[in-house]
């Protein structure tokens, strides 16, 4: 990480230009070492979405994998946090320092689960609900052959 140098001068942030070589190259290299986004963009003055962009592309190219970094305890929460507080997806990846394609798996993942967890208590609800009818049933029923006797 210290052979590559930062680029404070903003000014030189490049807008729609044209990816090289040698910059396919160092984002690969940077890529590799397990370098964050962040650091990413602000050495190689892109932005954040630039390089996420080119990543998609030298992955479709074979030129580059995936991390496959597990999330941590702190990041999930923080995550949740986040999307609780309706921040974009790419803000959150920018803080999180985690490619789209993770952020976008992740919220999908929660939305799943959260759905699932609806359907889940919607079912349990219904099924209290029958079976309160049932009993309430039971009870007239028997109120009724009581009554009989």
């Amino acid at each position: 990480m210290d052979n590559h140098s930062i680029i404070t001068d903003w000014s030189r942030v490049y807008a729609n230009t044209k990816w090289t070589d040698k910059e396919d190259d160092q984002l690969i290299s940077l890529y590799n070492e397990g370098v964050g986004m962040s650091y990413i963009a602000k050495t190689m003055s892109r932005t954040h979405a630039s390089i996420n962009q080119r990543l998609t592309k030298l992955r479709k190219l074979d030129k580059v994998g995936y991390k496959n970094r597990s999330w941590t305890f702190k990041e999930d929460e923080q995550f949740k946090k986040m999307v609780n507080e309706n921040c974009t997806l790419n803000s959150i990846s920018y803080i999180l320092n985690r490619s789209m394609a993770s952020i976008y798996q992740k919220n999908k993942k929660m939305k799943n689960n959260t759905e699932n967890l609806d359907l889940i208590i919607k079912n349990i609800v219904k099924t209290n609900i029958l079976n309160n009818e049932n009993v309430e049933n039971e009870a007239i029923t028997l109120t009724i052959n009581i009554d009989k006797i």
